[in-house]
């Protein structure tokens, strides 16, 4: 084969890649595809809240960072470890994971997770046990799996 027929076919298949990822809608999270059912936005009782609402904005975006890194390659798990740690009460882990949302991951192959996905998916197990131990001591009924 010769080299502009390897090109001209390359082309060709990058030409259908970028139209089918462009009508799958690769820019938007898919609705209701959360495993297991949705796990934001469930009520929270703002009473128990220890935290004011820019702090879990913070929160979530320092997971972000700490899952996926400044360009998705580096990881900084004790980072994760810490924020989670930093939650006091049932509602604010809840709080934490409206806040979080369903985030995407990659640029040319996108997943999304929501922060339990995440953090099942991506954070070591020893830094999850470690903030499971932390919340049975405060009393937090939520564990990350």
């Amino acid at each position: 084969m010769k080299k502009e027929e390897l090109i001209k076919y390359g082309l060709i298949v990058l030409a259908v890649y970028i139209v089918y990822r462009f009508l799958k809608g690769i820019s938007a999270p898919p609705p209701g595809s959360i495993t297991g059912g949705t796990a934001q936005d469930q009520p929270v009782n703002s009473q128990n809240l220890t935290w004011d609402a820019n702090s879990f904005k913070s929160f979530a975006d320092q997971i972000e960072t700490g899952l996926f890194g400044g360009l998705g390659l580096t990881e900084d798990d004790e980072l994760v470890g810490q924020v989670l740690s930093q939650m006091n009460t049932n509602d604010d882990v809840q709080q934490l994971i409206n806040d979080y949302g369903v985030r995407g991951k990659g640029y040319i192959i996108q997943q999304y997770y929501n922060l339990p996905q995440s953090i099942g998916q991506y954070l070591d197990t020893d830094v999850k046990n470690r903030v499971n131990d932390i919340y049975r001591s405060k009393n937090i009924a939520y564990t990350w799996n």
